[in-house]
């Protein structure tokens, strides 16, 4: 019988495992980007831009929930992400308490 290091799916794993954790960065720093567009466009009086930008940061804090438990990674990008999203859901409280909803 094979062992795993044999196994020609292995690769294909392990790609896609890394791929999943890449799309939940770039959904944290897409989310991210929108909050902090938020709070400019509430800082320039902008509030109906900064409510759409608040919605669109908030359903990448969804979605990277959504996916989060979907794929195993290492306790460096587990650590990354969960600062991220403690950073995003800062910034979208903060952009909402000053009207941005």
């Amino acid at each position: 019988m094979p062992n795993a290091e044999d196994d020609p799916n292995r690769d294909l794993v392990e790609k896609t495992k890394s791929q999943y954790v890449t799309f939940l960065k770039t959904e944290l720093e897409t989310g991210l980007t929108f909050a902090h567009v938020a709070l400019q466009n509430l800082a320039s009086g902008e509030n109906a831009h900064a409510a759409e930008d608040v919605h669109n940061g908030r359903t990448a804090y969804k979605t990277v929930l959504k996916y989060l438990h979907s794929t195993e990674m290492g306790e460096s990008d587990r650590k990354w992400i969960d600062e991220k999203l403690r950073e995003l859901r800062a910034a979208i409280d903060l952009a909402e308490s000053h009207g941005a909803i």
